[in-house]
């Protein structure tokens, strides 16, 4: 059962009253659909019982838990007959007017007590459900998951499209008349019923204030354009500063899209609000200052919010805090290519962002081998895995995956059993091959555990794969778990995405963070800042650190230049250490 709404609560009161269930289900319960039998609301009720149920035995009222379990059926006005058809359905038509009385009077007395029984039973239900109100019936929030209020498969529909919380179908209903439309198996008629009941719970109404209040008012600049945009026609075809951003973004895939995404995205929220001007007004004045503001974002309750807040849920924010110098050089890159972008495409008049001051340049090394875990920090994370459910079985099995090929978040997500290849190795070793077409289009094979690839398979057979020809397979290899226990019906060939895939590890690693802490507070502090990227940089670093060629290394990361991946020799920095110690000692030795 979900989160117990007050109208869950009146089904069940309406139904221990005897009223009419269909009527009760099209007043209260529409959002699960339109009625189809009586049987579906019999199954709803005791759902709802046991969940009241629940709640009562937390609060240490084990026999409240048990009456409220019985079913007992509504006290109806029952017609009797006259006492002549009781003789005559008795067979007491000879008998004494009397007898016949006494008779009459013995078989309904019976029967008047058994409803006197059930109507104090039935008062007392509903005394308690009456308590329970109160107690245990919630009112739907904005960041609430679109799973805890409704059904389970339209639930997993809803979050396939990428909406998690009733925020964020709220404001898909909001910004499109036709949401529904990119959501397979959320027709015309469940969308209505979606929306009906998120007004009539003053979500709709809520998010809709919100999206015309202050500071979201200062948006209406990103569909204007400033001084610095040519006035004759582009290449792009732009109308507005957005739609050139957009285009910018066009062609960009996995990782890179969500950096320039974002950078994009800051720029021009902070050009809005700040500044009130859209981008094609923005002077170079003007990025200066927002390198500042990207030292100390204030106000910070603004600007700021916690790590992992799925974008659609009210706590998001652009930023988590101040950023580091190198931080801020990574932004400045990304934003100098967007205006030089603009200026060749005859969109901007000038590029602002010339020649802006650099921060500290780092090597190779300072910006990506240092991101990555330790041998005991990676045993740490993964013996942290919750064992005996279906999400923890695909968490297992996407750490592995990523620690195992290093593979890019993006590739991992749109990997395919038909993209794998079986394949033996010059030791006689059976094994598989990945084909990934990976950054810049560029494509390799990646050698795969055929152990992970078991595991994957028999997953992806528990979620309903035909079973058929493994290698010719077009279901993911990192597939939907639905609901807590993996239960409800999804699309088993869809693929869980690589933003589902992100927040799972981050969330994971957030969770192991915490719990280690006390014990080995140093490891805590580096896994809590890691993201599915750093097991690439992990697996680089260990894979070098266990002997593998360092050619071999660079083939399976798909790195055009034998330098980006000598970042994660530390196996050869530790001989150089080693060998410094013996001429240090015979130093020492000769003075």
């Amino acid at each position: 059962m979900q989160k117990i709404h007050p109208h869950h609560i009146a089904f069940l009161r309406g139904l221990i009253q005897g009223v009419e269930p269909q009527r009760l289900w099209t007043t209260y319960l529409y959002i699960f659909g339109p009625w189809q039998d009586v049987r579906l609301a019999r199954r709803l009720a005791s759902d709802i019982r046991n969940a009241l149920a629940q709640v009562a035995l937390r609060a240490g009222k084990p026999g409240v838990a048990r009456l409220l379990r019985l079913d007992i059926k509504p006290v109806v006005e029952e017609k009797r007959p006259t006492l002549d058809e009781f003789a005559q359905e008795h067979g007491l038509e000879d008998f004494s007017e009397a007898d016949q009385l006494a008779a009459y009077e013995a078989y309904y007395g019976q029967a008047d007590k058994k409803l006197a029984a059930r109507g104090r039973l039935i008062k007392r239900q509903l005394q308690v459900i009456n308590w329970l109100v109160d107690v245990a019936a919630e009112e739907p929030k904005p960041s609430d998951p679109v799973r805890a209020w409704l059904p389970e498969a339209m639930a997993a529909r809803l979050e396939q499209a990428g909406i998690m919380t009733l925020y964020g179908l709220a404001m898909r209903m909001q910004r499109h008349a036709t949401w529904w439309s990119s959501v397979p198996g959320i027709g015309r008629i469940k969308a209505q019923r979606l929306q009906d009941w998120l007004r009539e719970s003053g979500i709709l109404n809520d998010v809709c204030a919100m999206v015309v209040a202050t500071p979201v008012r200062a948006l209406v600049h990103l569909e204007e354009s400033g001084e610095n945009r040519r006035l004759d026609n582009n290449v792009l075809g732009a109308a507005s500063d957005l739609h050139a951003v957009r285009s910018w973004l066009e062609g960009r895939q996995g990782h890179t899209l969500r950096a320039y995404r974002r950078e994009a995205e800051r720029l021009l929220l902070w050009a809005a609000i700040v500044r009130s001007k859209p981008l094609s007004a923005l002077t170079r004045d003007d990025l200066l200052a927002y390198i500042e503001f990207l030292r100390d974002q204030q106000p910070r309750d603004q600007w700021c919010g916690p790590r992992n807040t799925p974008r659609d849920n009210p706590a998001w924010r652009p930023f988590e805090g101040p950023l580091s110098d190198a931080a801020i050089d990574h932004a400045l890159s990304i934003l100098s290519g967007l205006f030089a972008f603009l200026v060749s495409a005859g969109y901007l008049k000038a590029n602002p962002a010339m020649r802006l001051p650099r921060q500290h340049k780092r090597s190779l090394r300072q910006q990506f081998g240092r991101r990555l875990l330790t041998p005991q920090q990676w045993r740490l994370l993964r013996d942290a895995v919750p064992q005996g459910t279906p999400r923890g079985e695909r968490l297992g099995l996407i750490l592995d995956l990523l620690y195992a090929t290093g593979l890019r978040l993006s590739e991992l997500a749109s990997a395919r059993f038909a993209h794998l290849q079986s394949m033996t190795d010059d030791a006689g070793e059976d094994g598989y091959l990945l084909q990934v077409v990976g950054k810049g289009g560029k494509f390799r094979e990646v050698p795969v555990p055929p152990e992970l690839i078991e595991r994957a398979w028999a997953m992806a057979q528990r979620r309903g794969v035909a079973d058929q020809d493994m290698l010719s397979s077009q279901a993911y290899l990192i597939g939907l778990v639905s609901g807590p226990m993996g239960r409800a019906e999804f699309d088993p060939m869809a693929p869980a995405g690589a933003n589902t895939i992100a927040r799972e590890v981050t969330q994971h690693a957030d969770q192991v963070a915490d719990a280690i802490r006390a014990e080995y507070p140093e490891d805590a502090r580096r896994i809590e800042k890691l993201s599915a990227h750093w097991l690439r940089h992990t697996h680089a670093s260990h894979a070098l650190e266990a002997g593998v060629d360092l050619t071999g290394v660079q083939a399976n990361l798909g790195h055009s230049s034998l330098a980006t991946t000598s970042v994660y020799v530390s196996a050869e920095q530790k001989r150089r250490m080693r060998q410094m110690r013996g001429f240090w000692a015979a130093g020492r030795t000769s003075t």
